[in-house]
């Protein structure tokens, strides 16, 4: 599998360092996409192409397909398992890798920051914004959650539903590695949950199915590394940031993207704050 991205995204060191970190763990048994070095022992691949400098990294195939709405107990059980075992994988080595911190500067104030000139039509909306994003913040910061392993390290960064692979023998592959940051644990098990939610009611069967499965996926994880209780008070709100910061991370894609910045409209942001206030006011206490 040959993975290409632009230059402008992450220097070559950073994707060097994302490489060498997959090697790590692929080297320690944790199931994820490996990849396969160069002759002179580097992985990263630099060239040009007609729309611009780019860098490949080349990995090992790996069989299976990514579940998605199908994802089943078993696998959301097995996923959680692994994740946890990437997690205390990682706190074993006493390496350091060259990436960012997902600290809440960057979780929450950056993104608005993002957002802010998209916004500056809709002043009432970017006050709802703002004020959201300063009591998730608050509340998070009252939580006082440790900056040390186990519960802070080196996160995958983008956990959700289509980022592991699932095989005929329902083994299950980390993929999908370009936001490793350092970073709370506990907000690499939001992006599952954020993934889950659907837009429809507390009764609705498929709700309650989704729900199962990430009880499963919690689970799996407790088992490898039970999760502290200010872990799971923060849970909720790491979700609430991963919506936000997808709405950014979109905004800066959009660059690269046939819609472009039009695509951002008083709708898009006036349903992005109904969906994390109702969040909040469902789950958030």
């Amino acid at each position: 599998m040959l993975g290409i991205y632009p230059v402008r995204s992450l220097s070559r060191e950073e994707w060097e360092a994302q490489a060498q970190l997959m090697a790590m763990l692929d080297s320690n048994g944790i199931a994820v996409t490996a990849p396969v070095s160069r002759k002179d022992g580097f992985y990263t691949h630099a060239f040009n192409t007609p729309s611009g400098s780019h860098y490949a990294l080349l990995m090992r195939f790996v069989p299976g397909s990514a579940p998605g709405e199908t994802l089943t107990e078993g696998q959301a059980h097995l996923y959680g398992k692994t994740v946890a075992q990437m997690h205390l994988c990682m706190d074993r080595q006493t390496g350091s890798y060259q990436r960012h911190h997902m600290n809440l500067a960057f979780l929450l104030h950056d993104p608005l920051a993002l957002m802010a000139p998209l916004l500056e039509p809709f002043p009432v909306l970017y006050r709802s914004l703002s004020e959201m994003v300063v009591h998730i913040k608050l509340k998070l910061e009252k939580m006082n959650l440790p900056t040390t392993p186990p519960y802070y390290g080196i996160c995958h960064g983008d956990l959700h539903w289509k980022n592991l692979l699932v095989d005929e023998q329902e083994q299950v592959t980390l993929i999908d590695w370009d936001y490793v940051s350092y970073g709370w644990r506990v907000y690499d098990l939001a992006a599952l949950r954020r993934s889950l939610e659907p837009v429809i009611s507390l009764e609705d069967p498929e709700k309650q199915r989704r729900l199962s499965l990430y009880e499963a996926y919690l689970r799996g994880y407790d088992q490898m590394r039970p999760l502290s209780t200010p872990e799971y008070s923060a849970l909720p709100y790491f979700v609430a940031t991963r919506y936000i910061w997808i709405c950014a991370e979109r905004i800066a894609l959009s660059v690269d993207s046939k819609w472009g910045a039009n695509a951002f409209t008083e709708s898009y942001f006036d349903e992005l704050f109904r969906t994390v206030n109702r969040w909040v006011d469902t789950y958030c206490f």
